[in-house]
């Protein structure tokens, strides 16, 4: 009873969404547009179909996520260089060595930033900088939930760096 009640109201309401529009003049020339018809000769005007478009389904988040449902939440933090180091020699290159606990799941990732840009991104826990200009850096490690989503961050280290012949 329920639903043919619903049918029913929604019919109607279609009915009453699609009725006729009409247009006329007045004397002095004024054009004016009703639902009713007016005295004064009003005409149907036809109107074009309206533009629909259908409603998308949000797309699912991975399924990928922790024994409890959700997803992990990582505890980065950079093992070497040591936080306030001072780097010898920047031409030659640098290991960034990175701890996440707990291990990274598949499709996990690390991320590498050096002076607040993205250096690399990597499944691994070790960066190679090939080379860093002289003066002060800093960089922080970030792990990526899909490679995308940062789950956890590393404290931001500062270095500095020396080149040959500079000290």
């Amino acid at each position: 009873m329920l639903r043919a009640l619903l049918t029913l109201s929604l019919a109607l309401g279609a009915a009453y969404v699609a009725a006729e529009i009409y247009q006329s003049r007045d004397a002095e020339g004024r054009v004016t547009y009703s639902d009713r018809p007016s005295d004064q000769g009003a005409e149907p005007v036809q109107l074009p179909t309206t533009n629909t478009t259908p409603a998308v389904a949000p797309r699912e988040r991975p399924a990928d996520k922790g024994e409890d449902g959700a997803a992990p939440n990582y505890r980065v933090s950079i093992v070497s260089p040591a936080a306030d180091a001072v780097i010898p020699n920047g031409l030659v290159p640098l290991q960034v060595q990175i701890s996440v606990e707990p291990p990274l799941r598949e499709g996990d990732s690390l991320q590498l930033l050096v002076d607040g840009s993205e250096f690399a991104t990597a499944e691994g826990t070790s960066f190679s900088i090939p080379q860093l200009s002289r003066g002060a850096h800093t960089l922080r490690a970030q792990a990526l939930y899909r490679g995308r989503y940062p789950r956890g961050s590393s404290a931001e280290h500062g270095i500095f760096v020396y080149w040959p012949g500079n000290r």
